[in-house]
């Protein structure tokens, strides 16, 4: 069986410090989250798409705005743990997968990049 993938992206900045981390991580600092969601499935659409990714780019874009220009330590998100991209890319999985479900697609993958040379990736 086929499958196709389609990935849209998006990016918010925030402030943060990592407790108990190296210098200069403990120390409030900003980050721009570059974020990366890919869908999967089987099926194409009527059009021949996987899904309008105009619609998904804008479901993203809507959960990545409510941590956009916050303290995201201060978020009840992660109130018992450090906000790592790691954590991030749990939390925007989270909340991306009924959005997959709407669209017929199975979440495969987040992935958010802090620097252009490193990219932390979830997948359950």
């Amino acid at each position: 069986m086929a499958h196709f993938e389609l990935t849209v992206g998006g990016y918010f900045e925030a402030a943060l410090r990592i407790a108990d981390g190296e210098p200069p991580d403990h120390e409030l600092h900003g980050r721009r989250f570059e974020v990366e969601v890919t869908f999967g499935g089987g099926k194409l659409n009527r059009l021949g798409m996987l899904a309008d990714e105009r619609k998904l780019r804008a479901a993203l874009a809507e959960v990545l705005s409510q941590l956009d220009h916050t303290y995201l330590n201060e978020r009840p998100e992660f109130a018992e743990t450090n906000p790592t991209a790691e954590k991030v890319a749990k939390l925007v999985y989270e909340r991306m997968t009924p959005v997959a479900g709407e669209f017929g697609l199975a979440l495969s993958e987040v992935g958010v990049r802090l620097h252009p040379d490193a990219r932390v990736s979830y997948r359950p």
